[in-house]
């Protein structure tokens, strides 16, 4: 498996049709980072969880930006229970997720909820490292996997 020439040549076909579409559906997404922001700006953090900080929150963007480009959509994006960002994929039975910790740390996860089979992975925090876990994520989710 090439890692990314033939996962991005594969999607530039698609890019035109799909960019307002993605656009479109990534804005509540990137709405809600700023909310999460807002909130970590004005000091109104009051969940159970380290807020999360400048890193994390500028991550949790460049992988938003990533996914957009691949015009791949994530189900949500929340505050990481470890402090950061968490981005997760539902689909059926599937579940996954990047998050980006305030330690300037990345994992994720894969899950096939039927065979309750998990596997976590970490990922290099740099933009090769960010396209390479959202191909794991999006491999994981065709239909075949």
């Amino acid at each position: 498996m090439e890692l990314m020439g033939s996962f991005y040549s594969g999607i530039e076909a698609s890019l035109v049709k799909t960019n307002f579409f993605t656009s479109f559906k990534m804005r509540p997404l990137f709405d809600t980072l700023s909310r999460i922001e807002a909130g970590v700006a004005k000091k109104e953090w009051r969940r159970g969880c380290d807020a999360p900080n400048a890193q994390s929150l500028r991550a949790a963007r460049d992988v938003l930006e990533r996914l957009m480009l691949v015009g791949y959509v994530p189900t949500g994006i929340t505050p990481s229970a470890e402090g950061g960002i968490g981005i997760y994929f539902e689909r059926g039975k599937k579940y996954a997720d990047i998050e980006v910790l305030n330690s300037g740390q990345a994992l994720g996860v894969t899950s096939d909820r039927v065979a309750e089979k998990i596997i976590p992975f970490t990922i290099s925090t740099s933009q090769q490292g960010y396209d390479r876990a959202i191909q794991r994520v999006v491999e994981f989710f065709l239909p075949n996997a």
